[in-house]
């Protein structure tokens, strides 16, 4: 790959959640590594390695992996996701395994999803290539890998999604451990015993921009505590939810200024929409696709949302029952350049 190509990545100042954008970038950063009798040019780099003017994208002859500038290699490794982080980059070379020691690496903590085994000792997905690859016996300690991995963000950690397999020990660890988090994203199928905490906690994220609950469990209580301690929460989400008069009342009470809301996969009532509809009006986002109560397309709704610059409400239907649930959460467009690093 062209060493243009690596330029174009490190200048797309973003994370990568896409595997293949993930293995173009790891490929990249070889083929510069190995190139070869480059001409002299003086780069200019982008917001993430500090706008330093270096005389280095030309590479002397047998160029060699510990020439490559640390600080931009970090910054690119960074952008590869927990997964990539810990069972590719560390076994290319000394060089790429020094660079996940840097906690910027670790400030985007995106958990793939990790579930027990099935009964019979037999892991599925990550937990198995983790098992395999650091040879793990017996039980897979999920308290003790959640927490040595936001341990490497030395407390910088601004984007934290948790698996399903959390448990109440790592997440009031999380919370002492993460002062700075920007965003946090509980999965679908969380411990529904762990709502009853979360308030508790919120006190610790005073920086938290964008909340995402995997259910509407004591959601009330939790909005109320958002709303006197978060100060600069702009986006809130539910994965998927059975929503009543007092969920919808919630959010304008205590979220009455919030700009991005995705609500999708949930069961709605169109009364209840409306009341937030007329209740938000500073929302710029608005996510309702897949949901149950409330149609697609109603002109009525549509007129009330003619304001909010996206609104999604693909999918739709009034036929009222409750959907099978949504095992992850749809952030296209509701995260994307918005929340803060």
């Amino acid at each position: 790959m062209a060493p243009n190509r690596l330029r174009d990545l490190i200048m797309n100042d973003s994370d990568f959640s896409d595997s293949d954008e993930e293995l173009e970038l790891l490929e990249a950063i070889a083929s510069y590594a190995d190139t070869r009798s480059l001409s002299s040019s003086t780069v200019k780099l982008p917001p993430c390695c500090g706008f330093l003017e270096i005389d280095s994208i030309a590479v002397m002859d047998e160029r060699k992996w510990e020439e490559l500038d640390k600080d931009c290699l970090v910054n690119v490794i960074r952008r590869v996701g927990v997964e990539s982080l810990l069972l590719s980059v560390p076994f290319v070379c000394k060089t790429w395994y020094e660079a996940t020691l840097s906690p910027l690496c670790w400030r985007r903590l995106a958990f793939p999803q990790m579930l027990p085994d099935d009964g019979n000792g037999t892991y599925s997905g990550f937990t198995s290539r983790l098992v395999n690859s650091y040879q793990v016996n017996g039980y897979f300690p999920f308290t003790r890998f959640i927490m040595s991995i936001v341990k490497r963000s030395n407390r910088s950690a601004t984007f934290l999604a948790l698996p399903v397999c959390c448990t109440k020990e790592a997440l009031l660890y999380v919370a002492d451990e993460c002062p700075k988090l920007r965003a946090l994203f509980l999965p679908y199928e969380f411990d529904l015993n762990y709502y009853s905490v979360i308030p508790g906690l919120l006190s610790k994220w005073t920086r938290l921009e964008f909340l995402v609950l995997g259910d509407c469990l004591n959601m009330e209580e939790i909005l109320a505590q958002v709303h006197t301690v978060c100060k600069h929460l702009v986006g809130f989400g539910i994965i998927s939810a059975y929503f009543e008069e007092n969920e919808a009342s919630a959010i304008v009470t205590f979220l009455p200024n919030i700009k991005y809301l995705s609500l999708s996969h949930a069961f709605m009532k169109r009364a209840d929409l409306v009341t937030i509809l007329k209740g938000c009006k500073d929302l710029v986002y608005f996510d309702i696709r897949h949901c149950q109560g409330i149609e697609a397309g109603d002109g009525k709704i549509l007129k009330l949302a003619s304001h909010i610059k996206v609104f999604k409400d693909e999918g739709s239907m009034r036929d009222e029952h409750l959907c099978d649930g949504c095992p992850s959460f749809p952030i296209d467009g509701f995260l994307d350049g918005y929340c803060s690093d």
